[in-house]
């Protein structure tokens, strides 16, 4: 008798949660179906944010090449030096490759260095077979052919179809972007340096002097202007001014 007493003391403390009006048996197994779906949806939605961060963007004007290493057709490393470099070339397929290789081939080994230009060729994806020949054939040529294996390297450079892509730079920030056709134009199309913009402008007057140094004044009228503005001006007449300020501003 005692042995119930305490019995049913004991459940009345510790109900049995099933007595519980609140109590669902479908209830715990769909909370924790419910939680699971939930950390799968932020686990998938992190690992998808992490992913699309992770892909390389192509580059735009005014943005800065990242630095970059790679070998070239020899195995000899390099390294990508902003401040050395003024034209990047990259080829981003075979057949476009083949082309610019040829071009660039009969321009001899000092002609890109001469223009402070890289080329780069996609090998990324090329199936062993395709190195075992091309990579020989690479070394044959006589400019140097930096070797991108590199997907996320090659991501970087904008492309357009059977076209190389030119980076022209300045302290490795992109100043333009341009496209070659190896087949239809010379490389040094693409591979030209703006004057300054302070230069001056080269005029032709009437006088046997013919050309002068024209810097945004106007042009004397006559030799009594010339004669009168010598000092103060530009080269008069032909004659530059001595003075040191104009010491580079000769009479042509």
């Amino acid at each position: 008798m005692l042995l119930l007493t305490a019995k049913s003391d004991l459940q009345n403390t510790f109900p049995n949660p099933s007595t519980h009006p609140s109590y669902s048996s479908t209830s715990t197994p769909d909370l924790m179906k419910s939680n699971l779906m939930t950390l799968l949806s932020v686990l998938f939605t992190v690992t998808f944010c992490s992913t699309l961060s992770a892909i390389a963007q192509p580059y735009e004007k005014g943005q800065s090449v990242e630095a970059f290493s790679a070998p070239d057709q020899h195995g000899t490393p390099f390294t990508f030096q902003p401040t050395e470099t003024r034209f990047l070339l990259i080829s981003h397929d075979m057949t476009t490759g083949k082309k610019a290789n040829a071009a660039l081939n009969t321009l001899g080994k000092d002609h890109l260095p001469g223009k402070k230009a890289i080329y780069i060729a996609n090998i990324h994806g090329m199936p062993g077979i395709g190195r075992f020949f091309a990579i020989p054939k690479m070394k044959k040529y006589a400019h140097r052919i930096i070797l991108a294996d590199d997907a996320d390297l090659i991501a970087k450079f904008p492309q357009q179809e059977s076209k190389v892509t030119v980076l022209k730079l300045a302290s490795g920030r992109i100043q333009s972007i341009s496209y070659w056709n190896p087949e239809t134009e010379p490389v040094d199309n693409v591979l030209k340096c703006s004057a300054p913009a302070s230069q001056g402008k080269f005029v032709r007057l009437k006088e046997p002097s013919a050309k002068v140094w024209h810097h945004s004044l106007p042009r004397p009228a006559n030799n009594i202007q010339c004669q009168r503005e010598r000092e103060a001006s530009w080269t008069a007449c032909g004659k530059p001014r001595r003075d040191a300020a104009f010491a580079g501003r000769t009479a042509w």
